[in-house]
C-alpha cells in the first residue's frame, strides 16, 4: 500500500475520514500470455534450500513509479511511490498466500497493487491519475511507461457526512496509448470495497 497523503477532521463533534483511496492492481503479460510481472518476485529459500515463501515486496532497485497529480490551483506535482507490493490471484482473481505452498505453480498472475491515498482536502476527488512506470525487468528497457487511469465518484463519495471513506471506481484505463478497460472484482481482503484488475499486454 502505497500512502501520499491522509487526513481527518472534525465536523459537528464528529471525525470525518478526508482521504481519498484509489485501488488498482496491474498485471504485465507478452503477446503468448507470460506473466513479466513474475520476473520481479524474489525466492527465498531455507538454509537446507528448501523452499519457504515468496516475497510480496519489490525489490526498490527494479522500478520506479511516480504519479502525476493536479492540486485544486491547477498544479502539478510529481509524487514518487514506493514499497510497492505484489499479489497473485488465480484465474478467478482469488487472492493467493504469498506462504501457499507450491505458489508458484498455481495457474494465475502476479500483480503490482498500488492503493494511492489522497487527501481529499488538498486534492480534492480527482478523477484522472497518471503513472509513470520505468521497470526494465518488464519493459526490456528504460523507457517511462504511461497509465493514466480514470475514476468516477459515488453520490456518497461526493457527500463526505454520507461516506467517512471514498473509493471511487475505475471505469478506464490508457496504457501507452492502448485503451483498456479493467475488470472490476471484490477480494478476499478489501471486503468492503473493491479493488481493480488490469491486464496489459506488453509488445515486446
Amino acid at each position: 500500500m502505497v500512502t501520499v497523503f491522509a487526513s481527518c477532521h472534525k465536523r459537528d463533534g464528529f471525525v470525518f475520514a478526508t482521504s481519498c483511496t484509489y485501488y488498482i492492481d496491474i498485471s504485465f503479460r507478452d503477446s503468448l500470455g507470460n506473466d513479466l510481472v513474475a520476473a520481479l518476485v524474489e525466492e527465498s529459500r531455507t538454509p537446507e534450500g528448501d523452499f519457504s515463501k515468496w516475497t510480496d515486496e519489490i525489490n526498490k532497485d527494479k522500478y520506479c513509479l511516480d504519479v502525476l497529480m493536479a492540486t485544486p490551483d491547477g498544479n502539478v506535482i510529481s509524487v514518487s511511490l514506493s514499497d510497492l507490493t505484489l499479489a497473485k490471484y488465480d484465474v478467478n482473481h482469488r487472492l493467493l498466500s504469498v506462504n501457499d505452498e507450491g505458489l508458484n505453480s498455481i495457474e494465475g498472475y502476479y500483480y503490482i497493487e498500488i492503493a494511492l491515498i489522497t487527501s481529499a482536502k488538498e486534492f480534492g476527488l480527482r478523477e484522472i491519475h497518471t503513472y509513470q512506470l520505468t521497470c526494465s525487468d518488464i519493459f526490456e528497457d528504460s523507457s517511462i511507461h504511461e497509465i493514466t487511469s480514470y475514476w468516477t465518484f459515488s453520490l456518497e463519495d461526493v457527500n463526505p457526512p454520507l461516506k467517512n471513506d471514498k473509493y471511487p471506481e475505475c471505469y478506464g484505463v490508457l496504457f501507452d496509448n492502448q485503451i483498456i478497460v479493467p475488470v472490476r472484482k471484490a477480494t478476499e481482503t478489501r471486503a468492503s470495497h473493491f479493488t481493480h484488475f488490469v491486464d496489459i499486454i506488453v509488445a515486446r
